[in-house]
């Protein structure tokens, strides 16, 4: 995360003379030559898992073919799930956010992927989707009024909810996923109904934040509900967001990548330490 240009002027006060170029050219060199064959290894690793966890953010690169040097390009960030011994963490550059980029990746995976609700990952095909509680009810938060109550707000029952689930969540989470699935049917599967009911009996405002909320959870049901019959599948895709956070925190300080090269040689050097901290 510290810009090639900061440790240029921190060469320079030692007395050498060390410029960007050269260091952005032997990330790079390094990148391509020897540690390219160790991420596409991890890659492979990563597709024969159960579960995993997906997730993408901005970056920007400035020379770009056919892009102004303005335009947003993607990180995509693809991890294990929690509960596997061997975790992998994998970060992809694409000069999109076509959902084309995770169906090639995730070609020949066939487990549960776990996403936020964002559309593109439906051509992501032979998959069970899985949603994400978490963004669920952060939308309930963010429709809440200063000092709203369950009985002043729609959108503090649809919080409170939230919180039961996860409540009920932490109680089963360290056992065998085998009895977490039959604690959830048990217990988590009655909360989810009376949820659905509840939510048919709210008719918010339109282009509202209750609405926006109402609508997220509704649409989402099918992804949302997947999680119940897959004791080894979270209840929401906190770890990926996790996961990704280095590199956004890294983008504050470097801010762009210069060039295609410069940000796939970025995504592999994430990947490999990223995934030796998860291990």
């Amino acid at each position: 995360g510290l810009p090639l240009a900061r440790q240029e002027k921190i060469w320079a006060r030692e007395g050498i003379s060390l410029s960007r170029a050269t260091m952005a050219n032997w990330v790079i060199q390094c990148s391509q030559s020897w540690l390219k064959p160790l991420y596409k290894h991890m890659k492979q690793e990563l597709l024969t898992h159960s579960v995993i966890h997906a997730d993408e953010t901005v970056v920007q690169v400035l020379k770009e073919e056919g892009k102004p040097a303005t335009s947003e390009s993607r990180m995509w960030l693809y991890a294990s799930a929690a509960l596997l011994r061997h975790q992998v963490r994998i970060f992809e550059y694409q000069p999109d956010r076509s959902g084309k980029r995770p169906e090639s990746f995730l070609r020949g995976f066939a487990g549960c992927l776990v996403t936020d609700g964002y559309a593109g990952y439906n051509q992501v095909q032979n998959v069970t989707h899985c949603g994400c509680w978490a963004h669920a009810r952060r939308k309930w938060r963010e429709a809440m009024p200063e000092g709203a109550t369950v009985k002043t707000s729609k959108a503090a029952v649809g919080f409170q909810y939230c919180n039961k689930l996860f409540a009920e969540e932490r109680k089963c989470a360290p056992n065998h996923p085998k009895y977490r699935q039959e604690y959830r049917q048990n217990r988590e599967l009655p909360l989810l109904e009376e949820y659905y009911a509840w939510l048919n009996t709210v008719h918010p405002e339109k282009g509202s934040k209750l609405e926006e909320a109402v609508r997220y959870s509704l649409n989402q049901k099918q992804c949302l509900m997947a999680y119940l019959d897959h004791g080894e599948v979270p209840i929401s895709n906190n770890l990926a967001e996790n996961a990704i956070r280095p590199f956004t925190l890294g983008r504050k300080n470097w801010l762009f990548c210069d060039t295609p090269k410069g940000a796939e040689a970025s995504a592999i050097v994430y990947s490999l330490v990223e995934s030796a901290k998860a291990n």
